[in-house]
Formats: C-alpha cells, structure tokens, sequence
C-alpha cells in the first residue's frame, strides 16, 4: 500500500530527474506471492500518476523476481 515513506523514496529520487515508475502486472504479483494485490494494477498506476514527483509509471509485462 502506498504510504508517507513511498512518497519521500519518489521525492527524493526525482531530484535526479524525470522519475518513471514500473510496477509489476496483477498476473505477476499473482505469480510471486500466490495471491493477487490489494488494488488492481489500474489502481497502483494511477496512484502513482497523481504523485506530483513521478514524471510517468508504467506496468511491466514480464515475469520474474
């Protein structure tokens, strides 16, 4: 779940420059952790779009750790 310390990592990181953002698909996390996330990738992809730091986030469509 997205918290203050997320957002503080986000800050920080895009005082580097244009911050692009990739969260893992709803299959992935599925595959990682047997279950699926609390939000849908949707969700996660919008909430990260609203962060004023982050320039962009993307779903990743591969599989792995």
């Amino acid at each position: 779940m997205l918290h203050s310390g997320h957002i503080e990592f986000l800050r920080e990181a895009s005082s580097f420059g244009d911050l692009f953002v990739c969260i893992g698909s709803d299959a992935n996390v599925y595959q990682l952790k047997g279950r699926l996330p609390v939000n849908t990738q949707e969700e996660r992809k919008y909430m990260l779009d609203s962060v004023r730091y982050v320039h962009k986030c993307l779903i990743n469509n591969g599989w792995g750790l």
